[in-house]
């Protein structure tokens, strides 16, 4: 990507590292300073509105480059400065500026930090105002332009210093001139702080030489992270442990990237983070680095609280199939590599098709839930219960190696599913029929088990009918 391309205004752009690999999306904005909305400086107010001279920071106080530096000082100043932005001069006139979130828009874009002058990738200047212009005129000549300031000129174009918007619409909301601009300045300043990746830079000698909001909202407690600290285990103390510290540094070293996620637990809460580490280099050997922290929280819950529901079965709440087969499989490594046994058992329902036949699918609904709970009780928390599909449900039963202990379950199973199940008004009895297969004496695979395990509980289900309860 050209250098002047990089400033679209994109909701988000490819990072990416020397390496010439990807490292995800980071939302435009992510370079918002730490110190917010410049502060602005004031005369001592009269009744009426201030003037534009009154909100206006001197040009003294500004952060400033010549455009023929490269991005990488810029960032410097802007650093130690008091704006979220540094004005691009060349032969004592401002040409240019550069904002905050440039800078982030460069660092995703791949941009040669040290070798690319500011002057390729500034933004045009913003509109020009006198110090004595109407604060009317100036809040719209600079919503025209879509820009957050004017720069402030004598009748000889000399700069005397620069005027917020925020400051201009949030003079006119208190003098009562301008309706809605005390709301609009407000949005603003929210909109000048959003960004949902947290960014902490670090210089050549790994000392921090900013960090944005969203590092600070994220970790409300602190971390450490503070301007002029080192990037180490002391402020990455609740990120990074010492061995991937480590790792870390080892792969910066190299000009590879780092990617790792953890888990912060705060006072009342817990992050889950993806962090990317990413360096920056120039041709003499300096270095820098980037670390990024993106909140992906909600995110992995929403995908955990989706698999737990597409592990489970919607009605009774139950592991499903899918699950089922997980867990069998894991119980034959598990038994496999130890020399154990377990047993695994299907129980089927024997009146189940009459009783939906007779009251229909919803008290249907109502027997499978109460089978459900009836089963999980009376096994032990160790023992997988799922529903298998239908009225047939399938058990994975750890350390039960003989037919004694097996047919122990058995009766444990039709002692809960004796009594009635209430369903309205209603009380119904119902049978169930069971068969098993004990690993490895009758199967090596979770088909071999369930196979014969099927088979036995329709020949149980055989006797059940000519036997009336006996099996």
């Amino acid at each position: 990507m050209k250098a002047p391309a990089m400033l679209d205004h994109r909701p988000s752009a490819p990072l990416g590292h020397p390496a010439g690999d990807s490292a995800g999306h980071v939302p435009a904005g992510t370079f918002a300073f730490p110190q917010g909305i410049m502060p602005f400086v004031r005369q001592k107010r009269q009744d009426s509105a201030a003037s534009v001279r009154d909100l206006m920071l001197p040009a003294s106080t500004l952060p400033s480059v010549e455009r023929s530096v490269a991005v990488f000082e810029g960032m410097r100043v802007l650093s130690l400065g008091n704006a979220d932005y540094v004005l691009v001069f060349a032969d004592g006139r401002p040409q240019g500026i550069l904002m905050g979130e440039d800078f982030s828009r460069l660092v995703e874009a791949g941009c040669d930090l040290w070798r690319t002058p500011v002057g390729r990738v500034m933004r045009k200047c913003p509109p020009s105002v006198a110090p004595d212009e109407d604060l009317q005129e100036v809040s719209r000549l600079i919503a025209h332009n879509e820009s957050r300031l004017a720069l402030v000129t004598d009748r000889d174009g000399t700069l005397l210093g620069t005027v917020e918007r925020a400051a201009v619409e949030e003079e006119l909301a208190r003098a009562g001139e301008g309706s809605g601009t005390g709301l609009d300045a407000c949005a603003l300043r929210i909109l000048d702080e959003l960004a949902d990746t947290g960014v902490v830079v670090a210089d050549e000698r790994n000392t921090i030489v900013y960090f944005n909001q969203t590092v600070q909202g994220m970790f409300p407690e602190g971390l450490g992270i503070r301007k002029g600290a080192l990037l180490d285990e002391a402020s990455l103390a609740a990120l990074v442990s010492a061995e991937r510290m480590g790792e870390m540094r080892e792969r910066l070293s190299r000009g590879t990237s780092y990617e790792f996620s953890t888990e912060v637990s705060l006072a009342d809460s817990r992050l889950i983070l993806n962090c990317t580490a990413l360096p920056l280099r120039d041709e003499t050997g300096r270095a820098g680095s980037v670390l990024l922290l993106r909140d992906v929280t909600r995110q992995v819950e929403e995908l955990r609280a989706m698999r737990r529901l597409a592990l489970r079965d919607h009605l009774t709440g139950l592991p499903n199939r899918a699950i089922f087969m997980e867990r069998l499989e894991k119980e034959i490594k598990r038994a496999g590599r130890y020399g154990g046994s377990f047993a695994v058992m299907l129980v089927d329902l024997d009146n189940f098709k009459e009783i939906n036949d007779e009251h229909g699918h919803i008290i249907g609904d109502v027997v499978l839930k109460a089978i459900g709970k009836r089963l999980t009780r009376a096994l032990r928390d160790s023992d997988t219960v799922a529903r298998f599909g239908g009225d047939e449900f399938t058990l994975v039963l750890p350390e039960v190696a003989d037919d004694e202990s097996a047919r122990a379950i058995i009766g444990k199973i039709d002692a809960e599913i004796a009594l009635p199940v209430r369903a309205r008004n209603l009380g119904l009895a119902v049978g169930v029929s069971v068969g098993y297969a004990i690993y490895p004496r009758d199967g090596a695979t979770g088909d071999e088990l369930i196979s014969l395990a099927d088979m036995r509980m329709y020949e149980a289900k055989r006797q059940r009918k000519g036997q009336g309860n006996g099996r």
